[in-house]
């Protein structure tokens, strides 16, 4: 696995949509999946000053507690988007199965939608909002990759008009989305999806562009690449503006921004000059380390209302184990 930049969300757990009888065989930080853009743009031009890294060290003031996600019988365990329920979107792998959409909701693994195609081939579950509506990626019966919103038990595609392939990443409680596609030359662009009308948002300058998560305000986070080597987080505010985030001990351009809460807390991650990969949470400017204690690659991607993270630990043999990062309340002098 190529550590630099393997912390961005598109390469860690988004495999799922290369068909279930191939391999990906790009080791750029973005997958490279085929696809067509119909030319709608949500571009922003305008840029604010990157996020003030000028404090050299994470701040460790904050400690978590974290609950691993192992279930008898189940290999790996993943973790992405966390509703202020506490309810986790991810998915699951039964070796030598394929990988499924499920819900982490109280200690309990709840597969999702059993009886569509989510449950038939690989799947993955990638946020939800506090109605439990789900947003992800699929392949279908023909091995055609989607998106899809799971609301009220009916599972809906989302493919961005012209695109071969489509990923829900967040979803907001006034029902907006926010997720990834692919154009014709393989290029990765963001966009949103409101009130029924896609619109693509693509970071200026760059060439790869993956927006993952939407505030009920309208900010959006994500990450973007000016090539296929680099990644840089980003806030794009309800203004119209990007900011970009780059968390202040990674390596330049080894940095991604995956979740945001409606306190406007970012979680995040980086990568170390020994291509470790770290956890962050961005709060008022301050960023705030989250490992799993003696794991050197570790991804968080949802963060809620509370504070409380989802995300995940990977292991040497390319395995890995969801979980849940709860802040520990400071003790009262």
């Amino acid at each position: 696995m190529n550590h630099r930049i393997a912390f961005v969300v598109v390469v860690l757990f988004a495999n799922l949509l290369v068909a279930q009888n191939t391999q990906n065989q790009d080791s750029s930080p973005f997958s490279r999946l085929r696809g067509i853009d119909d030319g709608s743009s949500f571009n922003r031009p305008t840029l604010a000053s990157p996020v003030d890294n000028a404090a050299s060290d994470l701040q460790p003031q904050v400690q978590y507690a974290f609950t691993l996600f192992q279930f008898p019988g189940v290999d790996d365990t993943i973790a992405f988007g966390i509703n202020d329920r506490g309810q986790i979107a991810g998915g699951y792998r039964i070796a030598p199965g394929l990988r499924h959409a499920a819900l982490f909701d109280n200690g309990q693994l709840v597969p999702l939608a059993p009886s569509t195609a989510l449950a038939r081939h690989r799947s993955t579950a990638f946020d939800i909002n506090n109605r439990g509506d789900v947003v992800g990626a699929y392949v279908d019966d023909q091995l055609v990759p989607h998106g899809f919103l799971l609301a009220n038990n009916v599972l809906t595609n989302l493919d961005f008009p012209g695109g071969f392939s489509t990923r829900g990443l967040g979803i907001n409680e006034s029902g907006a989305i926010v997720g990834d596609f692919l154009d014709a030359a393989g290029n990765l662009h963001g966009f949103r999806l409101l009130n029924g009308v896609y619109s693509q948002i693509d970071f200026l300058g760059s060439v790869l562009t993956q927006t993952v998560e939407i505030t009920n305000a309208g900010d959006i986070v994500g990450s973007f690449g000016p090539d296929l080597v680099t990644s840089h987080g980003f806030l794009l505010t309800r203004e119209g503006q990007f900011i970009t985030i780059d968390a202040p001990q990674g390596v330049p351009g080894g940095s991604s921004a995956n979740g945001i809460n409606q306190r406007g807390q970012i979680v995040g991650g980086f990568t170390d000059d020994i291509g470790n990969l770290h956890c962050y949470v961005l709060t008022a400017g301050t960023f705030t380390s989250v490992d799993l204690p003696g794991v050197p690659f570790n991804q968080c991607v949802g963060i809620n209302s509370k504070g409380e993270i989802a995300g995940g630990a990977f292991h040497d043999d390319g395995g890995v184990t969801g979980y849940e990062a709860t802040p520990i309340p400071p003790r009262a002098h």
